[in-house]
């Protein structure tokens, strides 16, 4: 057997063809239940996910020594932006840190599939809970986000007084 080299552009597309594919079929399944049941149907969906995100970091800050918004940050967004993903720039301020995504590949998968609602109701309605269980001391503010149609996602990170 032959050894094959993979290029890391193509690890990324194989990446984004997976999730996609899952995330078609998610789409479905929830436009099938919300037709069937109404409109509660989301609400549920996003009260779900977002106990699922707090309870899921809570965890996760269990073994962690640092629960620094620094520590956060860096189980969020990594070293740096992964070309071909998340693209975004942030700065430290007096009070937090300051992020400014402008590509997520999560908002063109569900754009093309012309369901940005239950993109946001399954990422981007996550974030406040996963910052509250990662530290409760920690607060989380955005005022835009791609999935809404906005430039950017602007995420901004502080200590709470």
């Amino acid at each position: 057997m032959e050894n094959q080299k993979i290029d890391f552009a193509d690890c990324i597309d194989l990446m984004k063809q997976s999730d996609y594919r899952h995330i078609r079929n998610l789409v479905s399944y929830l436009r099938a239940l919300k037709n069937s049941f109404g409109d509660d149907v989301a609400k549920i969906v996003e009260d779900i996910s977002c106990k699922d995100a707090f309870n899921r970091y809570k965890n996760l800050a269990i073994d962690q020594e640092d629960r620094t918004i620094e520590k956060l940050i860096s189980i969020l967004w990594g070293e740096r932006p992964i070309p071909g993903l998340h693209q975004y720039t942030y700065k430290k301020e007096n009070d937090g840190f300051q992020f400014n995504c402008t590509v997520c590949p999560y908002v063109d998968m569900f754009k093309k599939l012309d369901a940005t609602e239950w993109g946001y109701r399954l990422y981007c309605a996550l974030d406040p809970p996963l910052v509250e269980g990662f530290n409760e001391n920690i607060g989380f503010r955005r005022t835009k986000t791609l999935m809404e149609g906005h430039d950017c996602c602007d995420h901004f990170y502080y200590y709470l007084k």
